[in-house]
């Protein structure tokens, strides 16, 4: 049985699906498994994603979280783009509380880490 990902979000929590980063210092859009967030598409109504939740594995390095900034080269190598960092079995939420914090979208951010095959299960809250 296939199960399609959720391509947009809905109230509740929006699953993003797990991310792996193949190659350390290439990152991975947040928007891997659901596709780009800028034109919406399928019957699901839009939501405001509130929050995204981060939980890591038994990974061997780090996953960084980095924000995307229009005509710049983003990489981990770059501090100013890092938004968190995540060590292995954790689970972090961004921002850490439900906030009036609105438009959080997974286009502009990007998963990086320091060894090849890391992985990060991502959902949004969105209300």
């Amino acid at each position: 049985m296939t199960i399609s990902a959720f391509t947009n979000p809905v109230s509740g929590i929006w699953p993003l699906g797990q991310i792996t980063v193949a190659t350390p210092g290439t990152p991975v859009g947040l928007n891997t498994n659901v596709g780009p967030q800028t034109t919406p598409s399928g019957t699901n109504p839009t939501g405001t994603v509130r929050q995204l939740n981060f939980t890591t594995g038994a990974n061997t390095g780090l996953i960084y979280v980095l924000r995307k900034v229009s005509g710049l080269s983003v990489t981990k190598a770059n501090t100013n783009f890092i938004v968190a960092v995540i060590g292995p079995n954790m689970a972090v939420p961004l921002p850490d509380g439900l906030s009036n914090c609105d438009n959080i979208n997974p286009d502009d951010y990007l998963i990086d880490a320091d060894t090849a095959a890391n992985k990060v299960v991502v959902c949004g809250i969105v209300g």
